[in-house]
């Protein structure tokens, strides 16, 4: 790290050690730039390690081990930075998107913008964004709360108890040794099922996008075709 400052050391080392654990990465980016932990949104390289092929299998299965506030808070991050995922993946041109997402004040800056503009944009059905908008809500509870709460807290139940998809696809009697507290359960299972939700769909468009560049592709080199214009020089350098 030689010639690099005492501040830019700093940052490396905080990003590094964040690779190694996942439950870090939000607050070695912001700490190491002398922000508090939620004043402004992850950027979109921060997302791009969260939900790696790596990480995001073992962030979403450490949920479980989650005390409930780290439940809440964590899976609420999860699924907004899949969130981010999506919208990102759907923009038709990104150049200067980056903005849209990470200045402060920006238009899909904050959980709730992007539940709602994933939905207007026929990303995510009403069920998914009613159960994001849910979990947005019990993660800013937990979030802000001076006193210690449980999801077994009567206000956090009862929104728990509106998050029906998900819970409802395992039996109450099915083998699950995490079950500790109906309340947790299904704010656990529909943190997992939304967040897998919103995954799926960011796969597809992706894919979408590929095809649609092989097929662009394609047309170009038909193109090519017929004008003639596709003879390679002669005088190419060798590689």
């Amino acid at each position: 790290m030689r010639g690099k400052s005492e501040e830019e050391r700093k940052r490396i080392r905080a990003e590094t050690e964040a690779r190694r654990d996942p439950n870090k990465i939000r607050a070695a980016h912001d700490n190491s730039r002398g922000k508090e932990v939620g004043a402004r949104s992850l950027s979109l390289s921060d997302h791009d390690e969260a939900l790696s092929k790596e990480n995001f299998p073992r962030v979403l299965g450490q949920l479980k081990e989650e005390s409930d506030r780290g439940l809440a808070i964590t899976g609420g991050a999860l699924l907004e930075a899949m969130l981010t995922k999506l919208l990102w993946l759907a923009l038709e041109n990104r150049g200067d998107s980056q903005s849209l997402f990470e200045d402060q004040g920006g238009p899909l800056s904050t959980f709730r913008n992007k539940i709602l503009m994933a939905h207007a944009m026929g990303l995510i059905d009403d069920q998914t964004k009613d159960e994001a908008d849910i979990i947005r809500r019990i993660r800013n509870r937990f979030s802000h709360a001076l006193l210690p709460i449980d999801l077994n807290t009567p206000e956090v139940c009862e929104a728990c108890k509106k998050l029906t998809r998900y819970a409802a696809e395992y039996p109450s009697d099915a083998y699950l040794p995490w079950r500790d507290s109906s309340a947790r359960f299904v704010f656990q299972m529909a943190v997992t099922g939304v967040t897998l939700a919103v995954s799926n769909k960011s796969a597809e468009i992706g894919s979408e996008a590929l095809t649609r560049l092989w097929v662009q592709f394609q047309r170009d080199m038909a193109a090519l075709d017929e004008s003639g214009d596709n003879d390679l020089p002669d005088d190419l350098p060798a590689v």
